[in-house]
């Protein structure tokens, strides 16, 4: 039947596209895991350090979605650890509640808004470490991207 043979060549293309996008990002996963250092070191100093640029930095959010299993893990871990030493305990609530916010695209200024009442005056260097870390692995990312073409 003409229909049955329709869904299956869209079933088909659909699958197609789905192993096609993710072997694209299984090899940029991949490749940013082999960046040479001194490129690595390159992107490092290329990061904004002061609030003012970091706050205002033109974040690569499709980046972060497309690649969020590559990204996830080591911001994650970043932020554990930073809100053990902050709090003096693990709070897994105030980790998944960060990493809901940067899943939504929170600005660093909405997230220090936020947060500043949990962590006082820690909450601006929590902050910029964090998205200077988001930027970083985005740049990886960038940059791992071209290497793959």
């Amino acid at each position: 039947d003409e229909g049955e043979e329709k869904k299956k060549r869209f079933r088909s293309s659909v699958v197609k596209r789905n192993r096609t996008a993710y072997n694209e990002v299984f090899d940029v996963l991949e490749k940013r895991d082999s960046i040479p250092l001194p490129r690595i070191q390159a992107l490092v100093k290329n990061i904004p350090t002061n609030k003012t640029h970091v706050f205002e930095y033109p974040m690569k959010w499709d980046l972060y979605d497309r690649f969020k299993a590559g990204v996830e893990p080591t911001v994650a871990q970043f932020v554990s650890t930073k809100v053990s030493a902050l709090m003096g305990a693990e709070e897994q609530s105030i980790v998944d509640y960060v990493m809901e916010k940067l899943s939504e695209h929170m600005r660093p200024s909405e997230m220090f808004d936020d947060l500043h009442a949990v962590f006082d005056v820690d909450t601006e260097i929590f902050v910029l470490k964090l998205y200077r870390l988001v930027i970083f692995e985005l740049e990886k990312l960038k940059l791992a991207q071209k290497m793959t073409r």
